[in-house]
């Protein structure tokens, strides 16, 4: 079995120790050595096919990279994209992803919002393998879940941090609102 050499310690430490089949895969590690690892508690299970490694700690950015290694077509948004662009009032004990796909649920404590419309240009891929909305679709997706004040106030950081201008808030607004659309 491969021991935990420089490129596989790297992968862990660059992806919050979070690892699916597919890059294990890559990085050497057959099924029969992931069993063998996840029996002597060096990994854990935590979806099918996703891994984390033990001695990381798993916190939020895990979690998030966990979900992402769960299905390639999740993308993380709304109050989860807002908390890892730093947005104000964008707490929640739930990660919520996004897909314009069919697909089996993640975890209890992940809420999948479902749409129609996902294009490219709305996601951001991180090089630690967290995919997440833009702040544009981010202040779009969360019009449906907040308070006008709190839609205001975060609309008015995103513009003054410069994460994204007024224009193309608006220019992402149109591209998505449609007849009883929420938001």
């Amino acid at each position: 079995m491969p021991a935990f050499d420089g490129t596989l310690a790297r992968w862990f430490h660059d992806h919050h120790g979070i690892a699916g089949t597919a890059a294990l895969s890559q990085l050497g590690l057959s099924p029969d050595q992931r069993q063998r690892l996840v029996h002597e508690g060096v990994f854990d299970v935590l979806f099918e096919g996703v891994y984390h490694l033990m001695s990381t700690p798993l916190d939020f950015e895990g979690r998030c990279a966990a979900v992402c290694a769960a299905d390639p077509s999740l993308v993380l948004s709304c109050f989860t994209a807002g908390r890892l662009a730093g947005l104000r009032r964008c707490g929640s004990e739930f990660i919520h992803a996004m897909t314009d796909r069919i697909t089996k649920p993640v975890g209890p404590r992940v809420k999948l919002h479902r749409t129609r419309v996902l294009p490219d240009e709305h996601i951001v891929a991180r090089p630690d393998g967290i995919r997440l909305t833009t702040p544009e679709r981010t202040f779009f997706d969360l019009a449906k879940h907040v308070s006008d004040l709190t839609l205001i106030s975060v609309g008015e950081q995103i513009i003054k941090e410069g994460l994204a201008t007024y224009e193309s808030l608006a220019a992402t607004a149109r591209t998505l609102s449609s007849r009883g659309r929420p938001g």
